[in-house]
Order: C-alpha cells, then structure tokens, then sequence
C-alpha cells in the first residue's frame, strides 16, 4: 500500500504554484505596460489632431480677416480710380468714398500683426486723401501740385508695403 508522507519545507507542488503565480503576474504587468503604451500613443495622437485642428482654423481665420482686408483695398483701389478720371470740381464725392474706406480699414481690428498692417494702411490711405485735398483746394498753385505728386506717391509706396506686411500676418501666423 502507498502511503504519502507529508513532506517538510517546500515540494513540487508548491514550487509549481509559485512559478504558475509569477508568470502570470508576468502576463499581467507586460499587458498593463502595453495598454500603457498604447494610451499614451492614442493621447499623443489626440494631441497632435487636435493642434492640426487649431491651426487649420488659426489659418481659415487668418485667410477670413485677410480676404475682408482685401475686400476693403479693393474699394479702395475703385475709389482711388474714381479719383482719378473726376474733374476737380466734383472729386467730393470720390474724395466721400475714401474717407469712409479709410474709417473702416482703421475700425477693423484682428490681432496685433494685423493692427500694425491696417494701422499702416490707414495711415497711407490719409496721405493719399490728403493729396486730393491739397489738390481740390490748390487748383493752380505749383508747389501744391507737387506736395499732391509727392503724397501720392508715398501713399502708394506705404500701400504695397502694407500688404506685403499683411501676407506675413498670414503666412506666419499659420506656421505658428
């Protein structure tokens, strides 16, 4: 007849169990690091959709201000031409029409890059209103006449830059 016989200390049985317990504790750490790792891959990603998502927009805002800055110019460049081809007699009206461009482009207001170019372009828009002034007031004084020349000119040079300055707020505000 078999008899067992208890045994002292730690058997196979009890070393099995150990090993069964340490292993699966093994399992389970190396899933938790895993799932970890995973979380944090999915958090990035996250992250990273979401900050495209705000640029996209930084940059549709940008382009939005931008085409209502241009839209603005636009009525500008009409009323400068207007200007232009009307007798002396009846550049009131034309005259009228710049004032009221040059009084939006100064209300529209955005963020500083933005300000600084409107600001500029307000202020070559007076020069320019200005010239047609002196030149309405002035009809046959010389010196007038080439103060008008002069103020043209540099309202012109003052526009270009400005919207030079105007495709940087855009350009470096959507690679911000």
């Amino acid at each position: 007849m078999l008899t067992f016989r208890r045994q002292k200390g730690f058997g196979l049985l009890h070393i099995l169990s150990a090993l069964v317990v340490l292993i699966a504790l093994s399992v389970g750490f190396n899933v938790y690091k895993t799932n970890q790792r995973k979380a944090e891959v999915a958090r990035q990603e996250l992250q990273r959709q979401q900050e495209a998502e705000k640029k996209a927009l930084r940059v549709k805002q940008l382009n939005e201000h931008k085409d209502k800055v241009l839209s603005m110019l636009r009525k500008w460049d009409d009323a400068l031409n207007l200007a232009g081809m009307t007798s002396r007699i009846a550049l009131a009206q034309p005259i009228s029409q710049m004032q009221a461009v040059r009084r939006e482009v100064g209300e529209f207001k955005f963020n500083e890059c933005f300000d600084k170019s409107t600001s500029a372009m307000e202020t070559a828009m007076g020069k320019a209103i200005f010239a047609f002034e002196m030149f309405v007031r002035f009809p046959n004084n010389h010196s007038a006449s080439e103060t008008t020349s002069e103020y043209l000119a540099d309202s012109a040079k003052r526009l270009a830059s400005a919207r030079s300055d105007l495709d940087r707020c855009v350009d470096t505000g959507a690679s911000d």
